[in-house]
């Protein structure tokens, strides 16, 4: 018995020799490891502290990168980091210079943490009144790639792709001057050029560059568009990822106003001339301005018809066309469709809010007799009504754009509303009654608009 014990302890003392070996491996192993990450946040802190102007970090809210990219400036000291920015969106959007804590930590691998509140770096982040998931922005970001110039990251909630360039000028210089060129691009009293076309290496490509940050593209014999979201730079636009032509990558665009001319630059810096010009849209959008007769009915009797003389009036970016004329104290905001060379009049907000603090919104609503879900109201802003030429009676008429479920919209209503709460239809006598359409608290019909 105590033989086979003996042999038993001997036949096991390889086993815990080897077990007592990999700990000490591991625990070595580890050592390293761990010395190794504590370096490299001790390096990824020098080079964040080092920059005299800061960096340039531009974002990408959203997973998808819908909402397209915003210049950020990061200045780091030892604990805390001066945060500047583009002009953000959103109507309660935040703007100056605040400060907030950060720290560089471990989880997941090396990472930037934004961990103080601050409303400007933290505002994609946050949610809103009217954005209650907010724009699905990120407060931590892991490090992916350190150099002096530039440091690589992505977002550990949204996995978008960041870039932090050091700046060679102060904050303030470097935003004024991406400003001044977003306005002159969009701004362009001798033409709109958004559209791009060329050839680099052998290989054609074709893009526009969309006023919601997004360029649409093709490369080669390629069908259909591809999307891909940009932010505007001091000299151009640069893109969230880069996109491959004739073997080479690209992300930026240098835009020449002399000729309105593009350079494509690739990842080592060789520069390939492009071409820009005005898409057909803008001149299609161009054609909708002046003055025209609005046809519609001010009272339960639809067959009574009113006229008021409006003006559609331009905006610099050619999203929207403002109607003039509907009331002195307001416009009504059109949505242009430039895809399909349309105008969409949808739920908004009009006017200066009332002595009380409520807000007057032109509602849609879906009115008459036997109407598919009659009295039914919406302030969904997607919903709306929608042009469509009539040959019949030379005119553009209007109708449901499809986009209210099931319901269909014929009309409008203008409520008061107490932040998400209706109060109740607008009076036509005191303050509320300024608001007033033709009158009238209601758009019972909407029959035409006409070019006078």
């Amino acid at each position: 018995m105590k033989k086979n014990l003996i042999l038993s302890l001997l036949l096991l003392l390889p086993a815990f020799m080897m077990q007592s070996c990999l700990h000490n491996q591991e625990d070595k192993f580890d050592e390293v490891s761990s010395q190794r990450l504590k370096e490299y946040l001790q390096k990824a802190k020098n080079v964040l502290t080092s920059a005299e102007y800061g960096w340039l970090f531009e974002i990408f809210p959203k997973n998808t990168q819908e909402y397209g990219g915003y210049a950020f400036i990061c200045k780091f000291d030892e604990m805390t980091a001066t945060i500047t920015a583009e002009p953000l969106p959103g109507t309660n959007a935040p703007s100056g210079t605040d400060e907030c804590y950060y720290k560089l930590g471990t989880e997941d691998g090396p990472i930037l943490i934004f961990d103080t509140y601050s409303p400007i770096m933290h505002y994609f982040a946050e949610g809103t009144d009217k954005v209650y998931q907010a724009y699905g922005g990120d407060t931590e970001y892991v490090i992916d790639e350190i150099t002096d110039d530039v440091i690589k990251v992505h977002g550990a909630r949204s996995k978008n792709k960041y870039y932090l360039y050091r700046l060679t000028v102060p904050a303030d210089e470097y935003l004024a001057a991406r400003s001044e060129f977003e306005s002159a691009y969009l701004d362009r009293t001798d033409g709109f050029y958004t559209s791009i076309t060329g050839t680099i290496n052998g290989e054609a490509f074709e893009g526009e560059f969309l006023t919601s940050r997004q360029m649409e593209y093709t490369v080669g014999d390629a069908t259909g568009l591809s999307t891909k979201a940009f932010v505007y730079t001091d000299e151009g636009i640069r893109l969230y990822s880069a996109i491959t032509i004739g073997g080479v990558k690209i992300r930026e665009f240098k835009y020449n106003f002399d000729d309105h001319s593009y350079t494509a630059i690739d990842e080592d810096g060789k520069e390939y001339p492009l071409e820009g010009s005005i898409p057909q849209w803008v001149f299609n959008y161009d054609e909708w301005v002046g003055s025209y007769e609005f046809y519609i009915s001010s009272t339960s009797n639809t067959k009574v018809i009113s006229t008021m003389d409006v003006e559609l009036v331009p905006v610099a970016d050619r999203s929207v066309l403002l109607m003039k004329g509907v009331n002195p104290n307001y416009d009504l905001t059109l949505n242009y469709n430039k895809a399909e060379n349309f105008l969409e009049l949808q739920p908004q907000l009009i006017g200066k809010p009332l002595a009380n603090g409520n807000v007057v919104l032109l509602a849609g609503w879906a009115n008459g007799p036997g109407f598919l879900h009659y009295g039914l109201y919406t302030t969904t802003t997607a919903s709306g009504m929608k042009t469509y030429w009539s040959e019949a009676d030379q005119m553009f008429k209007w109708v449901d754009n499809g986009k209210w479920g099931s319901y269909k919209m014929n009309a409008y209503i203008l409520y008061v509303f107490n932040a998400k709460t209706r109060v109740g239809q607008i009076s036509l006598s005191g303050e509320q009654g300024a608001y007033a359409i033709n009158g009238a608290a209601r758009i019972y019909a909407m029959h035409g608009l006409k070019r006078k």
